[in-house]
């Protein structure tokens, strides 16, 4: 009877817990179960940091082109390049924007020149003219993401009212 004791005591030990074999598959599995839901994670967090970049210069870029269309339509006069636009105000003060390392920059004439960033993360500025209207059209690249913006004005000082 002694030992038929002993033998349940035993078994009874034995169903209460896990072995050692059980338990370190249990922290590799759960171990892996980590590590995915960690790498899951950091590639949602790397895809939000690129689309908010690519946002925050895409809707600058936007901005620049707004006001760079609006500085046309008030110029007295302008000189178009390929990545230059120069355009002199009502005011006489000479405005050159310019691509350079990749921004979009504003340079602001004066006994000081001045120069602003608009953009980054500019691929490409292309100004054209056909005489009488100015377009513009601006890359962004951010990635694998890209927008192209476009814009064009005609400066008001070569329209006729009638």
């Amino acid at each position: 009877m002694r030992i038929m004791d002993e033998v349940r005591r035993t078994r009874r030990y034995r169903a209460r817990g896990l072995s050692l074999i059980e338990a370190l598959i249990s922290l590799a599995i759960i171990a892996t179960l980590l590590t995915a839901v960690g790498m899951a994670y950091n590639a949602a967090a790397d895809a939000i940091s690129i689309n908010d970049q690519f946002f925050r210069a895409s809707q600058a870029a936007r901005v620049s082109v707004n006001y760079i269309m609006a500085e046309v339509r008030k110029c007295q006069s302008g000189v178009v390049g390929d990545t230059t636009l120069e355009l002199t105000t009502t005011t006489g003060v000479k405005h050159t924007f310019t691509l350079t390392d990749g921004k979009i920059k504003l340079t602001v004439d004066g006994l000081v020149p001045v120069t602003y960033n608009m953009a980054s993360n500019v691929d490409a500025l292309h100004f054209d003219t056909d005489g009488e209207t100015i377009s513009m059209t601006v890359t962004i690249a951010i990635g694998n993401n890209q927008v192209i913006l476009n814009g064009s004005a005609i400066p008001r000082r070569a329209v006729e009212y009638q």
